[in-house]
């Protein structure tokens, strides 16, 4: 190998200060990112948990979506068809999102209901459209109207009747 060329590079004491100084910059640029990034995760959960400690979720459930959120990427979310496990990555989309805490409550009531008496494929199923919709930037009345839809006009809560009647009526096709 020619050496020649890092010899006339560095022959210039000016030159080979600038390549130094331009390795420990882009160095140390590359480590403040890293570290913005880290602080941004850090309060992106912190803001999660005042969230769900504000919705007034139990510490069980609190802890399935701080796992949820550590088990995939940023990008991926997992639905299993359990419904705990579900509404905690609904959750974690819901929040990612700058959805309110109002429009989760709403968002994850509807999808209870939504669940209930359902297989789980059919759970994951309305997840996934739920889903899609958050991350269409879709309202969370929107979303809400989806999942009361998902399961026919029985689940369609108050516009389409007694809601009590209704989660009777699911519960009764168990």
């Amino acid at each position: 190998m020619d050496f020649s060329f890092f010899t006339q590079l560095f022959a210039n004491p000016m030159v080979a200060l600038a390549v130094i100084i331009t390795i420990v910059a882009g160095i140390t640029i590359m480590s403040v990112a890293q570290q913005c990034r880290y602080a941004r995760i850090a309060t992106l959960e912190a803001n999660l948990k005042r969230q769900m400690l504000d919705k007034g979720l139990s510490p069980g459930a609190i802890e399935q979506v701080l796992r949820a959120s550590q088990m995939t990427d940023d990008s991926t979310v997992l639905f299993t068809g359990e419904i705990d496990a579900d509404k905690a990555a609904l959750v974690k989309l819901l929040t990612e999102n700058d959805y309110s805490g109002s429009d989760i409550a709403r968002v994850l009531t509807a999808f209870a209901r939504s669940a209930t008496a359902a297989t789980s494929a059919t759970i994951v199923a309305a997840a996934k459209a739920a889903q899609g919709m958050i991350e269409n930037g879709k309202e969370a009345e929107e979303i809400e109207q989806m999942l009361h839809a998902f399961h026919g006009p029985e689940m369609s809560g108050p516009a389409g009747g007694d809601a009590d009647a209704s989660m009777k009526h699911a519960i009764a096709r168990k």
